[in-house]
Order: structure tokens, then sequence, then C-alpha cells
């Protein structure tokens, strides 16, 4: 598994998701992502879609995952 550029813009588009949100509404969403993340996630493939109850928003596999590594990074630093 090799660097994919587009992490990148999602780890900024997930910092400006997360600005203005309180700790445990970024935690929310992590613990959300990570049990959606229980039966797996397809990071690899951008047609695959997680809907994030939390974020009111679908997400791809990437997207998903560089949403949930970024709050555990906000929440944690």
């Amino acid at each position: 598994m090799g660097f994919n550029p587009a992490a990148m813009f999602y780890y900024l588009s997930a910092l400006k998701t997360f600005d203005g949100m309180t700790d445990s509404e970024v935690r929310e969403v992590g613990y959300e992502i990570a049990l959606i993340g229980q039966n797996g996630i397809k990071h690899n493939d951008p047609d695959s879609r997680y809907f994030v109850k939390s974020l009111n928003k679908e997400l791809s596999g990437l997207q998903a995952l560089s949403h949930m590594f970024v709050a555990w990074e906000t929440i944690d630093a």
C-alpha cells in the first residue's frame, strides 16, 4: 500500500469539518466510523459509500478513514 495523495485533501476536509465542533462531537464521529469499520471499509474503492449519521454525510472509504484518523489526532493530540 503506497501513499495516496487524495488522502491529504481528505485530511484537510476533515479538519474543516471538525472546526468548531466540541471534542465530544468529534469523538462521536470517530467512534461511529470505527463501528462502521468493524464490517470492513474498502478504502481503495471510490464507489464504496458509507453514511455517517453524526455528520449527516455519505463518505467514500478513504474519506471515512481520513475522518476517523483526524478525529483521533484532534482529540488525542
